[in-house]
């Protein structure tokens, strides 16, 4: 489901494969084997591989009539690995499925109308 639910053309970060989600999605039935594993040892660990944990950072214009001159024009995104982001929607599915899982009042984190910015205000 995390795979399928993953927008296609989205260029991938450098992790050192270059995966693409049209790949994955392409290989889903020689690959759902090997990520199953693959994912399974990295929550059996809890490590990732500091190559996917890399993403490449990238300015863009946001274009109209911006000045060009000036930085504010600018917003930067991050290019991640792809395979973590699925890794990362499965763990995120698995949270949200845990009904029983109880957050304590500072944790912005995977909850419903919260983020870091109201976890910030929290905290001071």
């Amino acid at each position: 489901m995390a795979l399928k639910s993953s927008k296609n053309n989205k260029s991938c970060g450098y992790d050192g494969t270059c995966i693409h989600y049209e790949h994955m999605k392409k290989g889903e039935s020689v690959l759902i084997d090997c990520l199953k594993l693959l994912f399974r040892k990295m929550c059996e660990f809890g490590y990732c591989s500091i190559n996917m944990k890399r993403g490449i950072i990238s300015t863009l214009f946001m274009g109209g009539n911006q000045d060009k001159r000036n930085p504010n024009s600018y917003r930067a995104i991050s290019l991640c690995s792809t395979v973590l982001k699925v890794y990362e929607k499965i763990i995120l599915q698995k949270i949200h499925e845990l009904d029983k899982i109880k957050f304590h009042g500072l944790q912005g984190g995977f909850q419903k109308n919260l983020n870091c910015i109201s976890t910030a205000f929290m905290a001071r």
